[in-house]
């Protein structure tokens, strides 16, 4: 017995895992992994609402400021269909601003509704006078693919723009 090592055997109770401990772990780990996957989708789409809404509301203001400074008009055309928008001055397209992915225009309301084109049906225009003051007044809705919305509302006479 001196030429042999003693070799140490667990008892058959404490082999290792069995089938049944493996799936359990893997589906528990498949639990969290959908959960934290959800919760992050989620605050994805909550943070490009917010951005999408504070940059309208940005854009919009700075329309109305070079309305002012330049003496002449500027516009906000909204493209509803194409969840897009273009900033406009002395009719000519200035900007073109396309909202992330998982953000859409809701509903427009108040502002210029202008005749169907080859390109959308549903176009609406903010119109800033030179003197800074809007055409009408009016409200954007956006929402993301979670059903959150952001309101952005154009006061008028001021011509006040605010996220609500």
């Amino acid at each position: 017995m001196r030429g042999r090592s003693k070799r140490r055997s667990l008892p058959d109770t404490e082999a290792g895992l069995t089938l049944t401990e493996v799936i359990l772990v893997v589906v528990i780990i498949g639990v969290l992994a959908t959960v934290a996957t959800l919760g992050f989708n989620r605050a994805v789409a909550h943070w490009e609402l917010l951005t999408a809404a504070r940059t309208l509301v940005s854009d919009i203001r700075e329309t109305r400021d070079e309305a002012l400074s330049s003496g002449e008009g500027a516009q906000v055309w909204f493209y509803r269909e194409w969840d897009y928008y273009e900033r406009r001055r002395g009719g000519a397209v200035k900007e073109e601003v396309y909202l992330p992915d998982r953000v859409t225009f809701a509903f427009i309301n108040g502002f210029h509704k202008l005749e169907p084109s080859p390109v959308a049906s549903a176009v609406y225009e903010l119109h800033f006078a030179p003197s800074g003051n809007p055409s009408v007044t009016g409200t954007v809705y956006v929402k993301n693919t979670m059903d959150e919305y952001r309101k952005v509302v154009v006061r008028p006479v001021t011509g006040r723009v605010r996220l609500e």
